[in-house]
């Protein structure tokens, strides 16, 4: 046989393998035989199994053990046979059934081992998508939880699928083509997919009402599977947070507070897990706790006493005093013959001060501006006081408190000169002295009480006098009774009933004693407030 005819022959034979592909996928498929003795080349024939008119489609001059060929999925009966170096044809091997199955499904998404993170806290929509399969009729799906139960398993004309999964659960998936007359992919296409949960929320602890800790409570979120707390206080001497307590318990919400741990600053930290939901933020708090007895017979007292007691550090007081006054003088300054001055005014007396009473200690201080005036004949008349004083504290009953006050003062009085009728002018009287203050307070409820005082100013030194006369010893003093009612946790108001006599006197030219006394029945308004 010529050259041009073996060509025409292998032509002859391939073109109608390709006509007959050419509008069918093909795959691509490897078939490999044993080598036959004194073979040059080898020809294969493949012939469709479900049979019919079409030929057998045959590739001849296979000079290898093997070849490389597309074909359309199906089953197939292939033989072979061998030429020799004259291009002799052997006898045909006997047919085999030669399976050409789809090819795998190539997923687009979720990859094979997936966590995706939901952001729904129950129900997650998930979409299940793959490139499609040539050949392909239909392609099986199969979802199954972590425990192997099945959730879904559908037969699926498209490449893509979606569904409603329940949030922070595993998932294992698989799917393979198939084509109507029950060929598929050699293998299944399979992964896992994780669906974590959302951020749980943070849990809300209840801040303690007051210094008698006696347990401490939280709210967990929904779908926390376990709480983590951790509970510590602070350490004045090295500055830094010590552990009481730490725990992890499943959905715990209540924390006694032992009788045996000790008072203080304390900081609770609490926060929400569950698997495969992303642990929620940190809740904390920090709180002050009372060291010693924290039963509920101490925390009863000591609610009761809130309306009276003062809140330990710095605090600001603020008060006004406004009534009638009835001022009062004696002035010989030569000779033996005086005048007096006997009237009724319209004054007041505004407050300012600051003090400090120190953490567990009765004692403290306190520091008062006074500025006093009133009217007479439309011209206002001033004079200023000021006091530096020292508190102690000690308790009276369980319901009572006596502050003792003590200190040094200067105070201002006003010596109007002229007659009752005519007034020609008024000169300032500025003495100093000690000071001493006793005041009762008791508590009728959280949040009303009274308070009774008493201040004795003794005008002992000089500072100035109109004349320059020596100061003669005068005692000046008040006494109130006032309720008093905590406003909130910080600030209280007093409001009551003060009586007041301001007196100074001192020498005049002539030997005689220049008095005043300014006397008056006060409507007190009082605020305190710590800082």
């Amino acid at each position: 046989m010529s050259w041009p005819a073996v060509g025409l022959l292998l032509l002859t034979v391939l073109l109608p393998l390709k006509g007959a592909f050419a509008d069918t996928y093909a795959r691509e498929t490897s078939m490999e035989w044993e080598p036959i003795p004194d073979a040059t080349s080898y020809d294969i024939e493949i012939k469709s199994t479900i049979g019919g008119e079409e030929k057998p489609q045959v590739i001849s001059k296979i000079t290898e053990t093997k070849k490389d060929i597309k074909l359309p999925p199906g089953n197939y009966l292939v033989r072979i046979r061998s030429r020799d170096r004259r291009n002799v044809a052997g006898t045909w091997s006997a047919p085999i059934v030669f399976p050409v199955g789809l090819d795998p499904v190539k997923m687009k998404s979720p990859t094979t081992n997936q966590i995706i993170s939901a952001s729904e806290p129950e129900l997650q929509e998930i979409s299940f998508e793959w490139e499609d399969v040539g050949g392909a009729d239909e392609y099986h799906f199969e979802l199954t939880d972590e425990d192997g139960a099945i959730v879904t398993n559908e037969k699926l004309q498209k490449n893509k699928f979606q569904i409603k999964l329940p949030v922070a659960k595993k998932f294992k998936w698989k799917i393979n083509a198939y084509t109507t007359s029950g060929l598929h992919g050699d293998e299944n296409t399979s992964g896992q997919l994780t669906l974590l949960g959302p951020k749980l929320e943070r849990p809300k602890i209840k801040a303690p009402d007051n210094e008698w800790v006696r347990e401490l409570t939280w709210e967990n979120p929904q779908r926390a599977k376990q709480i983590e707390y951790i509970l510590s206080r602070y350490d004045p001497k090295t500055k830094k947070y010590l552990l009481i307590d730490k725990k992890q318990d499943p959905q715990q919400q209540l924390l006694p507070f032992q009788k045996n741990w000790p008072g203080g600053r304390y900081r609770f930290l609490v926060r929400a897990t569950s698997p495969l939901r992303v642990t929620s933020d940190t809740a904390k708090i920090e709180f002050q706790v009372r060291g010693g007895d924290r039963s509920p017979a101490s925390e009863n007292i000591a609610t009761v006493r809130k309306s009276i007691d003062r809140t330990n550090g710095w605090f600001l007081i603020a008060s006004y005093l406004v009534t009638y006054m009835q001022y009062e003088n004696s002035f010989t300054e030569t000779g033996s013959n005086g005048t007096s001055i006997n009237v009724n005014v319209v004054g007041g007396t505004g407050r300012l001060g600051a003090g400090y009473l120190a953490a567990g200690s009765p004692w403290g201080f306190l520091g008062i501006i006074d500025y006093s005036g009133f009217l007479l004949d439309s011209k206002k008349y001033t004079f200023a006081s000021t006091e530096f004083s020292g508190i102690y504290r000690t308790t009276s009953g369980e319901r009572g408190e006596i502050r003792q006050i003590f200190g040094l003062y200067t105070k201002e009085i006003p010596m109007l000169l002229g007659t009752t009728n005519s007034f020609t002018g008024a000169e300032k009287i500025t003495s100093l002295g000690p000071h001493y203050g006793a005041e009762y307070w008791y508590a009728l409820s959280p949040t009303i009480g009274f308070k009774t005082h008493g201040h004795a100013y003794y005008s002992l030194l000089k500072r100035s006098t109109p004349n320059g006369g020596a100061i003669v010893p005068s005692l000046s003093w008040e006494l109130g009774i006032l309720g008093s009612m905590r406003l909130s946790k910080k600030a209280t108001g007093l409001m009551g009933y003060v009586y007041k006599k301001d007196s100074a006197s001192y020498k005049s030219a002539s030997g005689f004693n220049n008095s005043v006394g300014i006397a008056g029945h006060y409507l007190n308004f009082f605020l305190e407030y710590p800082l």
